[in-house]
């Protein structure tokens, strides 16, 4: 949840079954109505969202490393979440499937980002699988990086993993708005606070007196 100009814009994208509208007939809709309450926040945070998420911690790892450094990002350029990599049929006998997905890729760099949750990534079998994934990863020249739940959590960890991705995409980290510091604090106190539709459903009556039974 970003706040602009006093509008509080969601632009979290999470993965579902069904995509009722992904950004561009977004910003479409948001275009032709001008007199829609909200219109014109809703138009400055269409530019920053990204389809196909598949997890709200995929989603704050891809806001933090895109968003513009006046809105406490890194300014890097936006990864394609979840995007397919395409495999040949000896990478397919490796991978055992016709594709592979990275949770955030640059494909004009083949570049991937994998986000590890200590939940999703343990176990014998999972490790197992998560080698022979970035093994085949490894043949189609795609370079990936992993970023943990402790990295993500550690600002100095996230930000040295932010400047070694920067160089990979041949980019440099070059933030010139005053208070950056405070814009990445305040976007980081943004992310992980509970979207205020979850806040409302924590503390309907109904919710309070079912838990009380």
């Amino acid at each position: 949840m970003i706040r602009l100009q006093n509008h509080d814009t969601c632009f979290r994208t999470y993965q579902r079954p069904r995509i009722l509208a992904r950004p561009p007939r977004q910003q479409t809709f948001a275009e032709k109505s001008p007199g829609l309450k909200g219109r014109n926040p809703a138009l400055r945070a269409i530019r920053h969202v990204l389809s196909d998420s598949a997890s709200p911690a995929e989603t704050n790892l891809a806001m933090t490393l895109s968003l513009p450094y006046h809105l406490g990002g890194f300014g890097l350029p936006q990864p394609a979440l979840n995007h397919r990599v395409k495999l040949s049929p000896a990478e397919q006998n490796l991978a055992g499937k016709p594709y592979l997905k990275c949770d955030l890729y640059w494909p004009d760099r083949r570049v991937g980002v994998e986000y590890d949750s200590d939940l999703e990534h343990t176990g014998s079998a999972r490790i197992a699988s998560d080698a022979r994934r970035r093994n085949t990863l490894t043949l189609t020249d795609t370079t990936l990086m992993t970023v943990t739940r402790i990295q993500y959590n550690d600002f100095r960890q996230l930000s040295a993993t932010a400047a070694a991705l920067a160089k990979l995409l041949r980019r440099r980290l070059q933030p010139t708005c005053k208070d950056y510091e405070a814009k990445q604090r305040r976007l980081r106190d943004a992310l992980y606070q509970s979207p205020e539709w979850e806040i409302r459903k924590a503390h309907h009556p109904l919710r309070r007196a079912l838990s009380e039974q």
